[in-house]
């Protein structure tokens, strides 16, 4: 099935993405992408476990810039990946361009919201998969759309998260900063703790978990600047609109906060991370 490119301006109005999203893309990946060798190990442990076969269709929620969908792409099946931010599916579109390899003709990347009914037919769906996206949903819509898409032969619902060593300085200044969010009246992410309660959601409504596989891991040297940084590069602060005043005091009282805890901000500390698939079989 062809690539849809064209919509209507009254479409793009419609699924115009917070400004964080669109404004993040051109250096998303640079920011916290992964390397093309785990993008494939990450695609090549799903599919192990889908069995996904070549008329199976497999689609994936907030795609972000296609860094895994697009080896997705390559897989068998007929591949459906939506995001709602244009400018994160215009670095998808520009990464499948400068792919040297063939396509095969079975694939969608469209823009769509994915708190909306999602742009695919009912009862379609052999795996449905999500990478650090999810807990940006309504959870119970997750939920109804699932059980939708989901095929009469069984589906793998299945969504990808990084995680962290406890010693971890990311993981730390992570904790710290929704504290301090919380302390300012701002709701953090909490994307584990949500993503977790979708799972259990869709258990107790009768789906089979899989046991969590680590797809991959990597060694990681971090400072407690390196995050100070990657936040102040970003517009907003933990998935918050806010003013630069207000992220500017917040970030203030979390590097007081690491100088008190570590000592020195450009202290690197070597931890371990790796990317995890949590997912249920729905029957």
């Amino acid at each position: 099935m062809p690539q849809s490119t064209k919509q209507s301006k009254k479409t793009k109005k419609q699924f115009m993405a917070p400004p964080s999203y669109d404004q993040q893309a051109s250096s998303y990946d640079k920011r916290v992408g992964f390397s093309e060798t785990d993008c494939r190990q990450i695609v090549a442990s799903v599919l192990a476990i889908s069995n996904l076969q070549a008329d199976d269709v497999l689609v994936e929620v907030g795609t972000g810039t296609g860094q895994i969908g697009e080896w997705f792409i390559h897989a068998p099946g007929q591949y459906i990946g939506f995001d709602v931010s244009t400018g994160m599916l215009d670095e998808f579109r520009q990464r499948l361009k400068s792919d040297p390899d063939p396509f095969k003709s079975q694939w969608q990347i469209l823009q769509a919201d994915g708190n909306q009914p999602w742009p695919v037919a009912n009862a379609s769906a052999r795996v449905i998969f999500s990478s650090r996206a999810i807990h940006l949903l309504d959870l119970e819509h997750v939920s109804r759309e699932c059980h939708r898409l989901a095929h009469p032969g069984g589906t793998l619902v299945v969504f990808g998260r990084i995680q962290r060593s406890k010693e971890s300085i990311r993981d730390q200044m992570q904790k710290q900063l929704q504290q301090l969010l919380k302390k300012h009246g701002l709701k953090g992410r909490q994307g584990d703790r949500r993503q977790r309660k979708l799972l259990d959601v869709l258990i107790d409504q009768g789906a089979e978990p899989i046991d969590p596989i680590k797809a991959v891991r990597w060694p990681v040297a971090h400072s407690p600047a390196d995050s100070l940084k990657s936040w102040q590069g970003k517009s907003g602060l933990g998935g918050n609109d806010i003013s630069d005043e207000l992220k500017t005091e917040i970030l203030s009282e979390l590097e007081g906060w690491a100088i008190a805890q570590f000592g020195d901000l450009e202290q690197v500390v070597n931890s371990e991370e790796g990317y995890v698939l949590q997912g249920v079989w729905l029957k």
